[in-house]
């Protein structure tokens, strides 16, 4: 595992096959292709042990990446195929205008590249060619970048206009699932228009108290996956009460060893929200800890330096 700001090594164990062409991380798992044996091994990230192996039934290799609990990946000529991460099994497949190798995805779109031939980019629900992003092509692809606003949806999401026409898309904004406070989001508009491929949108919600302040309560305990993930220096974890109790939050290395306690104190129904800055820390992976009542959760983060 490397710093993606740096470079800098932050872990590192010994691949599983020495026939191993493609990575991709599905949090919690990481994924390696091994296209001798045209199988997939499901990893532990911190120390590369096998928990599953994966035997899809296409032939693999080249590409794997993947994200948002979904798998893709390439089988060193034509195709495309998402896979089931929990069993390898075939979801969906198409087929790409050119030998695809490596693999990018991001949530809405995939992007494939080969060596001298260029990167392409592909709608990864309906396998339809968008545009030629690069005549320099690549061995290997990485997708990721920040996770879509889900509190904004646009309908639908891909159209064709004609010369001189229009079309209409359809903006959806749900705030059920967040806090008061104020979010921002950008809707871009992507096309194969020469002078101008690209229209960024800004959107701004602001979320106020009401009336029915009774009614905004948590129905029920929550603790919310930490965002940024992986992150650095900071980050900020969310959880929810539904009643007045005595709450510890606490964060531990990943040896079980408590590394900070954020919160120890009797709290309010409601939802909190809390900053934690780990810059005296190791770059690493992290648990942190809830206790409130009966209810207990854990989850892991990611500190990269």
């Amino acid at each position: 595992m490397l710093d993606p700001q740096t470079g800098s090594t932050i872990t590192s164990f010994t691949a599983p096959s020495a026939s191993i062409d493609g990575l991709a991380y599905i949090e919690p798992f990481l994924y390696a292709s091994d296209f001798s044996f045209s199988q997939i091994y499901k990893l532990n990230p911190e120390n590369g042990s096998i928990l599953q192996t994966l035997f899809p039934q296409v032939s693999i290799g080249g590409g794997l990446d993947g994200g948002e609990d979904r798998l893709f990946a390439s089988d060193f000529s034509l195709n495309i195929y998402e896979l089931n991460p929990d069993n390898g099994s075939l979801i969906n497949s198409f087929q790409t205008q050119q030998v695809t190798y490596g693999i990018g995805f991001t949530g809405e779109r995939i992007f494939t590249s080969v060596p001298g031939f260029g990167i392409d980019e592909y709608d990864p629900n309906t396998g339809q060619f968008i545009r030629t992003l690069s005549s320099t092509g690549y061995s290997a692809l990485a997708g990721g970048g920040n996770p879509d606003a889900e509190w904004l949806t646009e309908t639908p999401n891909l159209v064709t206009i004609p010369a001189g026409g229009n079309a209409e898309i359809n903006i959806t904004v749900s705030a059920n699932e967040l806090s008061i406070g104020q979010y921002s989001a950008q809707i871009v508009l992507e096309s194969n228009d020469p002078d101008s491929t690209t229209l960024t949108i800004p959107v701004t919600l602001d979320i106020i108290t009401g009336v029915g302040n009774e009614e905004e309560l948590p129905k029920s305990y929550s603790l919310h996956q930490n965002y940024p993930n992986p992150f650095n220096p900071a980050t900020t974890i969310k959880y929810e009460l539904p009643k007045e109790v005595y709450v510890v939050l606490t964060v531990y290395n990943i040896l079980g060893q408590e590394v900070e306690t954020l919160v120890n104190s009797v709290q309010q129904a409601g939802r909190y929200e809390i900053y934690w800055d780990a810059s005296d820390l190791a770059s690493g992976f992290y648990i942190y800890r809830i206790e409130a009542g009966d209810f207990v959760e854990a989850k892991k983060l990611i500190l990269m330096k």
